[in-house]
This record gives structure tokens, sequence and C-alpha cells, in this order.
């Protein structure tokens, strides 16, 4: 009958914020002295508990990399800024290079 009960809310996980409103837990129903023919039956919760690990552990590295490639698209377009500046600067120059070279020759 537990088990039947258990079916659905045994292996979900509570969120820490809502911890204070769960009024039965299950980890005090297992410490509970057992009278009759109580069996341990296997839950499955542990491999439940294992994927769910491994991916949000997948998750935190996923957002870490993106947190990574984030800063580097921000420092490479500060480079391409700086770089445009310093092309402009640089075509500036070179119109008033061709224009004074233009001025020579017509003297």
């Amino acid at each position: 009958e537990v088990a039947e009960l258990s079916a659905d809310g045994l292996c979900t996980q509570v969120p820490k914020q809502l911890e204070e409103y769960r009024a039965i837990k299950w980890e005090e129903i297992q410490k509970l002295t057992r009278r009759g023919n109580v069996q341990d039956i296997e839950t499955g919760c542990d491999e439940a508990i294992s994927e769910k690990d491994s991916l949000v552990l997948a998750l935190n590295r996923t957002q870490t990399e993106l947190h990574e490639a984030k800063r580097r698209l921000n420092e490479t377009e500060t480079e391409l800024e700086e770089t445009k500046l310093e092309l402009n600067s640089t075509n500036i120059a070179l119109e008033e290079t061709r224009k004074e070279l233009s001025s020579m020759s017509q003297n």
C-alpha cells in the first residue's frame, strides 16, 4: 500500500524554499518502527536523483560555458570597435597625405 502511495511522490525533489511546508516526510516514515509484514522495495529513486544530479551538473557546466562565451564575445566586440577607430584614423591620415601629395605634385 505504501509503495502505491509513494509512486508519484517518493522520488520527487522538494525545493528548499518549500521544505518547511512538508507535513509528512519519507525520510521520517522510513525511520519508524516496523510491524507486521514490511518489506523494503527498490524505488529507483537513487537512479532518478543521479540522473537529475547529472542533468543539473550538465546545465551548470553549459551555463558556465555560455558565460565564458559571452565574455569572449564582449572582448571581441571591444577589440572590433577599437580596430574600427584605428582604421578610421588611418583612413583620415591617408586622405590627408593624399591631399598633401596632390598639392605638392601640382606645385
